[in-house]
């Protein structure tokens, strides 16, 4: 791997870091909510710990560890901002989009009643779906920092700027597609349903009243929307682990569950996992647009920052 293509996948990485941050703390302000930080204590800790070790693992020459290690840390840290914008979208309360997007549904010949029913009567397939939704947070954590190890170092960053890129993409687009998702959006009972967990669809709903409402809104610690971020991640994570043989397939097959799993657990329209899936094609060839260096010159620096042992 060239070493000023592995400089250059940091420094964009960072880059995108201290944007986000930029922009999470402006978007509060900017759209009238307060956020109280000390409620993610707990991720901005792991991440503290995560970056203690951040100098040894240099002056020791553990280039895959310290990678790995930064990768970690700055995936937790982008948490924040990503919670943060997403909510800022929800409170410019634009007018809800659930039967436009059920409209674009049934255009493609889409039911997704029929489609939740045919899934609850396989309570095996059910069981699936709902550990592969729920793996969204430990990809996200976990699979940077196991590639780092692995020795695809660049395709860490990579993934870790991916992640910021395709958030902001798609909260920005999401803002004008505010949606409660399809459970509530088809009038569907989930007592219906004896397999398929559909807490992911309505555990969010009471805040997202609140947030668009409540003046004195405080976020304290997401919201089904237009695209899925569900569907989205799930293609990032399966392209960022194509590299490797020991994570090809079992990451392929684990996030096709999970971008199925968004219509099924996560209470999105198909239209939403089309445009997430979209969105991170969109993301990918932004990465690898922002963080390749052309063959005979090397790319400018997107920022100067300390080069990783």
């Amino acid at each position: 791997m060239d070493d000023a293509e592995l400089r250059r996948c940091r420094q964009a990485t960072l880059l995108s870091a201290i944007v986000a941050l930029a922009v999470m703390i402006a978007a509060p302000i900017l759209t009238g909510f307060r956020v109280d930080l000390l409620s993610f204590r707990a991720p901005m800790i792991l991440a503290a710990v995560l970056a203690l070790f951040l100098p040894y693992s240099r002056w020791r020459g553990m280039a895959r560890l310290c990678t790995a290690l930064e990768c970690g840390a700055l995936t937790l840290i982008m948490g924040l901002p990503v919670v943060v914008l997403s909510f800022a979208a929800m409170r410019l309360a634009f007018p809800l989009a659930d039967a436009t997007l059920i409209a674009a549904d049934r255009a493609i010949g889409f039911d997704w009643v029929a489609t939740v029913i045919a899934v609850d009567r396989l309570p095996m397939l059910a069981r699936l779906l709902t550990y592969a939704y729920s793996s969204f947070g430990f990809q996200l954590l976990f699979l940077p920092m196991l590639l780092a190890l692995l020795g695809h170092r660049a395709r860490a960053y990579r993934f870790v700027l991916g992640y910021v890129l395709l958030c902001a993409i798609a909260t920005a687009i999401g803002t004008f597609f505010p949606a409660l998702g399809a459970y509530e959006g088809h009038g569907f009972d989930p007592r219906r349903l004896q397999h398929v967990d559909s807490w992911f669809g309505f555990f969010f709903l009471e805040t997202f009243h609140a947030l668009r409402s409540a003046p004195d809104f405080v976020l304290s610690a997401d919201n089904t929307a237009f695209p899925s971020i569900h569907a989205g991640i799930a293609a990032l994570c399966a392209w960022a682990a194509w590299d490797s043989r020991l994570l090809r397939a079992p990451l392929l097959v684990l996030n096709l569950l999970m971008a199925f799993s968004a219509l099924t657990n996560g209470a999105h329209y198909l239209v939403d996992v089309l445009a997430g899936l979209a969105v991170a094609v969109v993301t990918i060839a932004a990465v690898k647009r922002l963080t390749t260096v052309r063959a005979g010159g090397q790319a400018a620096p997107a920022m100067a920052v300390p080069r990783p042992a």
